[in-house]
């Protein structure tokens, strides 16, 4: 998400959708950045073999991308600036957490599909820290 003009339409539209149904911006953002990280990993994954692109520059890349549409189309406010930070370092947090947890059990998952799982539980973390913090 995030990489293409559709898909960035597809963020700003399901911000400005979420506002009206009076879901807190900070928690969409917060999941918006989150799965443009998982994507930014998904698609390093795929890049490795023809050129150099690491999971952290992709990451960058669609940070940036998202924030100028939202801030073009008049979407930035602060606490979307802290979602999208947070929904980043979440991600990476998580995937660092789940990449200990896994070689600590001799390079199995302790349970079914615990990459989605821990990142989700992050991610689910982050967003309810915003209704103690906000």
């Amino acid at each position: 998400m995030g990489s293409c003009a559709v898909c960035v339409l597809g963020i700003g539209g399901g911000l400005l959708l979420a506002r009206k149904l009076g879901v807190d911006e900070y928690v969409v953002v917060v999941w918006i950045s989150g799965l443009n990280t998982a994507m930014a990993f998904y698609l390093s994954g795929l890049f490795k073999e023809r050129a150099i692109v690491s999971r952290f520059l992709l990451s960058v890349i669609f940070y940036f991308i998202t924030y100028l549409y939202l801030l073009q189309t008049g979407q930035m406010t602060y606490r979307v600036v802290v979602g999208l930070t947070v929904g980043v370092v979440t991600y990476f947090v998580a995937h660092f957490v789940e990449r200990i947890m896994f070689k600590r059990n001799k390079e199995k998952s302790l349970i079914p599909f615990q990459r989605t799982v821990i990142s989700v539980m992050f991610l689910a973390l982050a967003s309810l820290a915003a209704a103690f913090t906000f």
